[in-house]
């Protein structure tokens, strides 16, 4: 059972909020093969950390989770909205524009607020998966079956809907599978078998995309979902090996020395400032970061921003409270 923190998770979740960075950088050629991870992974991650929540516990439980997500989100939002209302020479319009479109969220959040939708996505994941956890184990496989269903009969790019809710029935598959199934995978993570085959599968899908014979594409927040299986398929394949190898580091580095650990517990953070750090060097320097300038400003400067607020315990309170702290062990 995952029963702490393992330091494996972490250093997954750095990789990962690699990947998210490398990801909007604008590079066309790594983009596809970076989303069939990158969303997937933080939803599988928060699915292996979930406990189960009692029926009269469910009202504090929601509360205290709704304090941890939606704080730090609209906190980054008003920071980030004020800068551009200095930038924009007290252009108020634009900042209550700003302010309107962060209460909505979803797909309407664009250049320095476009990842906050996963935010409100993950909060709304966890609502609902805590919701039917109190069920039998039966009718929570058939609300989770019907939501992948549901995912893919349902036009939901056509739709632009609030927080983007409408990315919930896929983000609770993944969710769930990490819930679940996260016994076996951690037991398969730590042998050689499982993550080599996942390794082979990963492989082959890299190449007959490269080589045209398939064309999967995943953009979780504009409900691109690609194939019907391969949208369970590649991402379940592609963290095995990922998980695998995050597990194996963690073996031969010792959490307190492992950067990566570090990172991993820094992943919001990074998240809510890698946009606007970069939009911010592109307009007063007039330059456009390629992918290693755009993903080194994106991971270091927002890792110096969280040692600073960390400082302070009230930005400590409102920025990252949310944020739970890295594993120091592996048992």
């Amino acid at each position: 059972m995952v029963k702490n923190r393992e330091a494996w998770i972490d250093f997954a979740k750095g990789l990962g909020i690699i990947f998210v960075v490398m990801g909007h950088a604008g590079d066309n050629g790594i983009n596809p093969y970076l989303s069939w991870v990158a969303m997937p992974l933080f939803f599988m991650v928060s699915g292996f950390l979930f406990k189960p929540v009692q029926g009269d516990a469910f009202k504090k439980w929601s509360l205290k989770r709704a304090k941890q997500l939606m704080i730090p989100y609209f906190a980054y939002g008003v920071v980030i909205a004020l800068l551009i209302l200095i930038k924009d020479k007290f252009d108020f319009g634009i900042f209550f524009e700003n302010i309107g479109l962060l209460l909505y969220g979803g797909d309407v959040l664009k250049g320095s607020f476009a990842v906050f939708w996963f935010i409100t996505c993950l909060f709304l994941t966890q609502m609902l998966f805590a919701f039917i956890s109190r069920y039998p184990r039966t009718v929570q496989f058939a609300i989770v079956a019907a939501c992948y269903v549901l995912s893919f009969v349902v036009d939901w790019s056509a739709l632009s809907v609030p927080w983007n809710a409408d990315v919930v029935p896929l983000a609770l598959v993944y969710y769930a599978i990490g819930y679940y199934f996260k016994d076996i995978i951690v037991n398969s993570i730590k042998k050689i078998g499982i993550p080599l085959l996942a390794l082979a599968g990963s492989v082959a899908f890299v190449l007959l995309r490269h080589a045209g014979a398939i064309d999967f594409r995943m953009d979780m927040k504009y409900n691109v979902y690609g194939n019907f299986v391969f949208a369970l398929l590649i991402p379940l394949s592609c963290l095995l090996v990922l998980f695998a190898l995050s597990y194996c580091l963690c073996e031969i580095i010792r959490p307190k020395y492992n950067v990566m650990v570090k990172l991993g517990g820094m992943t919001m953070t990074v998240m809510y400032l890698h946009f606007p750090i970069n939009n911010l060097v592109n307009e007063a320097f007039h330059i456009q970061p390629n992918l290693v300038e755009f993903t080194l400003m994106g991971i270091f400067i927002p890792v110096a921003a969280h040692f600073l607020l960390k400082r302070i315990p009230v930005f400590e309170a409102i920025f990252i409270n949310w944020s739970p702290k890295p594993a120091k062990s592996l048992n």
